[in-house]
């Protein structure tokens, strides 16, 4: 009991303080060490599936048991997970929440790329003869319009953060060339612009934005100084080589917070079994998170520190406010 006015004034500040930290303790524990998490594809129990982890490698779960295939996770601004499926006999995009229940068709589909304001995918799909297409969809699967379409095949379509722009890659070069090499890509999201920002002999492929939309990082199979993991500015300039300690790399995935990148790795050997692992953004040290002689790939990062809410979105900067805005054009 407070026994002067002074005591009278501090001791609910010290409750308050007191409530505050209990309440901040709950919300560290409730989301794990960060609440950084990675899901991921992995054939450990002789399926692909989708499985989640913390960002340390702690915590594993397995989030779908299905026959058929389940992979190429993605995740919503609110914690859904958007993933390709052959089950049922209806292959394409389903939904599932962060423990792996509900999850519902929503569209055909390869692979979906979640907008950061969670109303749209960028969906790879069927196109003409052995072409596939990009498509720009509603979230909830009511609406769905060509973004990208031509000769050869596109895949690992990836929304910018600020849902302006899509990187991909596809063999599919210049009108003037026919099909080629493969090579990353970017488009705006009414469908201009399109252009080759890795116009090299070698392969190159899963680009993924920096959490700022300055770059992209993406496999490559160029030789000097080594295949792997390169990083390079989306309006120009040279990869740079993101050293990996002796792994064959691919799928990158960038974090939240832009410090790391996660990738399927193992020992230059791209027949041996991959584990996930992270590297920092700037090269550096390498984490295992995964060791299992089983293929592990398509890791997708989420921090709900880092998440837009959508209300928090100007629409004219969504892709649905592109689209929209074209439309209202034509």
């Amino acid at each position: 009991m407070p026994t002067n006015a002074a005591d009278a004034v501090t001791a609910p500040m010290c409750h308050a303080r007191g409530f505050a930290l209990v309440l901040l303790v709950i919300a560290v524990t409730a989301h794990g060490r960060s609440g950084s998490q990675i899901a991921f594809t992995s054939e450990r129990d002789g399926n692909p599936e989708v499985y989640v982890m913390d960002a340390d490698g702690g915590g594993l779960r397995r989030l779908t048991r299905h026959a058929g295939y389940d992979g190429s996770p993605s995740w919503s601004p609110d914690g859904r997970i958007a993933f390709s499926s052959s089950r049922g006999g209806r292959s394409g995009v389903y939904i599932m929440d962060s423990h792996g229940r509900g999850a519902r068709f929503v569209m055909p589909g390869f692979e979906a790329d979640w907008s950061a304001d969670g109303r749209s995918f960028v969906v790879t799909d069927s196109g003409r003869g052995a072409a596939t297409r990009l498509y720009v969809a509603r979230s909830d699967g009511s609406r769905r319009d060509v973004l990208e379409d031509g000769p050869g095949w596109r895949r690992r379509a990836e929304w910018s953060p600020d849902g302006t722009r899509v990187a991909f890659d596809s063999n599919a070069r210049d009108e003037d060339s026919g099909i080629g090499d493969r090579e990353i890509y970017v488009v705006d999201a009414d469908g201009s612009g399109l252009r080759a920002i890795t116009p090299h002999p070698a392969v190159e492929s899963d680009p993924t934005w920096s959490p700022d939309g300055a770059r992209v990082a993406f496999y490559s199979s160029r030789l000097a100084p080594d295949p792997g993991i390169y990083a390079m500015d989306v309006e120009g300039g040279d990869a740079r080589f993101i050293a990996l300690a002796g792994l064959f790399a691919t799928d990158p995935a960038w974090s939240p917070d832009g410090g790391r990148i996660a990738f399927a790795g193992s020992p230059m050997n791209a027949e041996e079994p991959r584990d996930i692992y992270t590297v920092g953004a700037g090269g550096g040290h390498v984490s295992q998170l995964t060791d299992h002689p089983s293929l592990n790939t398509d890791p997708a990062w989420y921090d709900p520190a880092f998440a837009r809410p959508v209300h928090a979105l100007d629409r004219d900067l969504t892709s649905w406010g592109w689209l929209r805005r074209i439309a209202l054009a034509r």
